[in-house]
């Protein structure tokens, strides 16, 4: 494994740990009390999820582990 690599990898957690952080203030200061914020609270949690699952397959790419396709990705584990 190059340096580089590593050092991209770094640069693309602490990027990802910013949005992620920004993310969670707002998901734990949505209150739920009418039908919109709910809504505004599941497109949070959506873009929460998105966030984690790019910097998981950011890793597994770095570390030469791919998921070859992304749309199979979620069906095999879904059966599993």
């Amino acid at each position: 494994m190059k340096k580089e690599q590593i050092a991209i990898l770094v640069g693309y957690l602490a990027n990802q740990q910013v949005l992620i952080e920004r993310l969670l203030v707002e998901i734990g200061s949505t209150e739920t009390e009418t039908k919109e914020k709910v809504s505004h609270l599941g497109y949070m949690l959506h873009n929460l999820y998105g966030s984690l699952e790019d910097l998981f397959q950011e890793v597994a790419k770095t570390f030469e582990n791919r998921v070859e396709d992304p749309q199979r990705y979620h069906r095999a584990i879904s059966a599993a």
